[in-house]
Formats: C-alpha cells, structure tokens, sequence
C-alpha cells in the first residue's frame, strides 16, 4: 500500500483569535485617531485665536464663520465685548445698524476694542442717515489717533455728502500726501474740483486716480470725467491719450467730433454730428456741435438750417448757455436780430446766475450744516441747468434732515419739468410748434419715464448720452453699496 507524501505546504502564521497582523494595524491607527480627535475635543479652544480668526472672516465677507465664532465665544465670560463687537458686525451687514450701535457703543468701552469698534460705529450712524454722529465718532477716533487715515477717509467722503466740500478737501490733501487709497482720494477730490469749474486741477486728480491702479474697472468713468474736463480746457492732445479707456461711452464721440471740426473736414463732420444728435438726442453737446458745424459752415442759408435744426431741442435743453451762445452766434449770421438778441439775453442771465451759483457753492462748503443755504444751491443749479448737481444736493439733504423729507420731495418734482427760458426765444412760426410752457408740458408727458429715468436731467451742462445716463449724473463718484443681509463691513482699523 502506498503513502500519500506530506504536504509541503507552509501554513501561514495566524495571531491569537485568527486575525490577520494587517488588521490589526489598521485599527490600531484608526483608534489612534479617533483617540487623538477625542483628546484635541477635550482641550479648550483659545477665545482670542478663535476672535482673530473672526477678524480675518470679516475681511472675506465670510458672515457664517463670524456667527459661528460669536456662539462659541458666548463660553467665555471674559471675551464679552468681543462677542458684541462680532454681533455688531453681523448686524451691521444685515443692514440693521440701529441694533448694531447698542453693540459697537458697548464694545468701544474695551481699550484694545475701542478704534476698531469706533470706526463700525461711524459706519453704522452713517448707515442708518445719522451723518452728524457719523461724523463725531470718525472726529473721535482721529483725535485718539491722529494716524488713522482709515478714519480720515471716511471723514472726506461724508463731508462731500453733507457738501462741506472745504474740510472734505482738507482731510483728501493729507490722504493723497499720505499716498492713502489713491484712487479713491484723488476722484473724490476730482469731482469736487470738477463741480467747482477747476477743470486743470481736476484732471491732474484724475490722471493720478487711473494712474495710481491700472486696473481699475471704473478707471472708464473716471477716464470719461478726465477727457471732459481737458476738453473744457482745450488739451486735445492730452486727451487723446485716454480714449482708449473710454470705450463705447459718448465722450469719445464728442471728443472724435471736435477733433473733425478743429481739422475742417465738414464732411465728415456732419457725419459725426448726426450719429451724436440721434445716439445722444439728450445731450445738449450734440446740439452745440451741430449749431457750430452749422456757424462753420458760413452762410446765411446755413446758419438759418440750423436754427431749424435746433427748435426741438430749444424745447427741453431750455437753461444751456453754451447752446443759446451757439443761437446766437446763429440768428446773426441769418440776419435775425430779434432772436440773436434774446438769446444773447438768456446767455447773460445764465451767466449771471452761474456766478450766483459758484458764490453759493463757495459759502456753503465752508459749513457742515445749514438748510436754507443748501436749499439755495440745489435751486440755483437748477436754474442753470445742471439737474445732477441739484439732485446731489436734494439727496444730502434729505439725508441730513429727514423730518423735512416730505418738503424736499415736493421740490425735487421741479428736476422733472422743463422750465422755461430766462428770455422768450421769438423763433419763426414756422419753426415753432410750442411755447415754451407747452413744451415742458408735452414733453414731460411724451418722455418722463420714473423718477431715475428723467431725460430733463440733460439740461446738465455735462450730462450723459440717455435719459436714463443723463438721470444718473456721471460726475459722482460710485456710492457705498448697502450691505446685503450676509455682507460684512470690512475692519479696516487694526
């Protein structure tokens, strides 16, 4: 009988209770972790990493972590004020700044709280249109520390607003020395040069705005307030080296058209003014250009072509000096000395209420308050013409006294009707279809849309190229956005 062999085959070793030895090495890592997650569990998390931590969610808008933050730090007794400064912070960008006040007041109590707190406090007044408490807590704040441009900045911004354009200049001048947000600094000095007539300074502050960030997405708008201002001083040639940041906006148009018209080439003039006139029907750019290629033209038959060119917009552009100059200059090449007189009337009275209008300007940006005086300025930038400077102070205003809301409601109703002229124009019969009363009148029913979207705001000497644009105005700088219910004021102040 033959034997099997015995088999040569090699057990493998097993461990005591048949588990393989790689298993248990995995559980032993596993266990290790979970060990490690239980013991990092059990030690207390810092307060103050876990507030700098919120500091740096506030720079990033990141609302959730702010609010997670804030409950765990309601654990700790002693990190009170800082809790209520990121409460505060949650209610600021939630757009309830009232509640957020109670808050920032108590957390500005702390010493090491105290700029931060005081600078969201100044936001939050600001916030809910208390602009003179707005403007105490950024004083307070510059008199602890002389050194905070974040506070100073702020200051400049809400003077401009209130229109005490003097001390708003002062604090800018200290900014741009300071080479503090450039950008911002030298626009918002820019525009208040701009309103002011200083058209030479104003450019040089808006070629160092573009300058200063070269990728700046509005550096468009500012670029467009830089052309307009060289062209009012004649600087083509330093103009032309901006059109490229102007896009498709209308101030290249204008800029283009007066390039042709210097070069003679009428022609192609005629050409540019039509597209202006049908692109930019509102803007009373487009009708001096067309008068002035007309004057350019030469002839009676000419100038009296372009009188009848220009009835329509005689009808609402009714308080532009610079048109009725064009008028002018065109009834008396036509042999019409009736008209070529009244025009030059409403010429000299516009003028005269120009300088009554820069007076006022002048006496009000010495003062941060004073309602009559204000008053004055927006009515008399109306008078002229320049319906976005009156809105502007219509809406400071209304900021700055909200129990008289109602009362300045009822006069900004005058930004959307045409007024008439200072002089009645004795235009043709046959080139009139409207006195100037019917005029406004037709024209506010045919046009006026909601109050944003008003064409009469065009009268502006600098308006835009459509109703709506013209409405807008686009000589202020770009508003603060109001914080959305999960936006966050960002902290500046360290």
């Amino acid at each position: 009988m033959s034997k099997q062999p015995a088999s040569k085959t090699n057990l493998k070793p097993r461990v005591s209770g048949g588990v393989p030895w790689w298993i248990l090495g995995i559980m032993a890592v596993l266990g290790a972790g979970i060990i490690f997650g239980l013991v990092k569990r059990s030690i207390p998390e810092d307060p103050a990493q876990l507030f700098e931590q919120a500091l740096v969610a506030t720079d990033k808008q990141d609302a959730d972590s702010i609010r997670s933050i804030a409950e765990k730090l309601a654990a700790y007794p002693e990190f009170a004020n800082e809790k209520k400064l990121l409460d505060g912070i949650l209610q600021l960008g939630s757009s309830r700044p009232l509640k957020a006040i109670v808050l920032l007041k108590e957390a500005s109590e702390e010493p090491e709280l105290r700029e931060k707190s005081l600078m969201l406090l100044g936001n939050a007044y600001a916030q809910s249109e208390n602009l003179q408490k707005s403007v105490e807590t950024f004083e307070t704040v510059l008199k602890e520390n002389k050194d905070s441009n974040d506070a100073r900045f702020r200051l400049a911004s809400i003077y401009k607003e209130m229109l005490a354009l003097d001390l708003s200049l002062s604090h800018l001048e200290t900014l741009i020395t300071a080479e503090y947000k450039l950008p911002e600094s030298c626009r918002m000095r820019g525009d208040i040069l701009f309103d002011r007539r200083q058209f030479s300074e104003a450019a040089n502050d808006y070629e160092a705005a573009i300058g200063a960030d070269k990728n700046n997405p509005i550096n468009s708008m500012i670029a467009e307030r830089l052309v307009q201002s060289l062209l009012k001083i004649s600087d083509m040639k330093r103009a032309e080296q901006y059109l490229a940041l102007l896009d498709q906006s209308p101030a290249k148009g204008f800029f283009e058209a007066e390039q042709i018209l210097q070069s003679g080439d009428l022609t192609k003039m005629g050409v540019a003014v039509e597209s202006l006139r049908k692109n930019a029907s509102f803007d009373p750019r487009s009708h001096v250009l067309y008068g002035r290629l007309k004057l350019k033209e030469g002839t009676a038959e000419k100038a009296a072509e372009g009188i009848a060119g220009l009835r329509a917009s005689l009808e609402f552009l009714t308080r532009n000096a610079e048109l009725f100059q064009v008028l002018a200059d065109l009834a008396k090449l036509a042999g019409n000395e009736d008209l070529s007189m009244a025009a030059q009337q409403n010429v000299d009275q516009l003028q005269a209420l120009d300088k009554e209008f820069l007076n006022q300007l002048t006496a009000v940006s010495k003062t941060q308050d004073g309602y009559e005086e204000r008053l004055k300025l927006a009515q008399l930038s109306l008078d002229i013409g320049q319906l976005e400077f009156s809105t502007q102070v219509y809406q400071s205003l209304t900021n700055a006294y909200p129990d008289k809301a109602q009362e300045i409601a009822v006069l900004k109703e005058q930004l959307y009707t045409v007024l008439p002229p200072m002089v009645a124009l004795p235009l043709p019969a046959e080139q009139k279809n409207a006195t100037p009363s019917e005029a406004a009148t037709e024209t506010k029913e045919a046009t006026t849309p909601p109050p944003a979207t008003t064409p009469e705001a065009a009268t502006n000497p600098e308006p835009a190229s459509t109703p709506e644009a013209a409405s807008k105005g686009s000589d202020q700088p770009a508003a603060e956005p109001t914080p959305s219910a999960e936006s966050v004021p960002a902290t500046d102040a360290k």
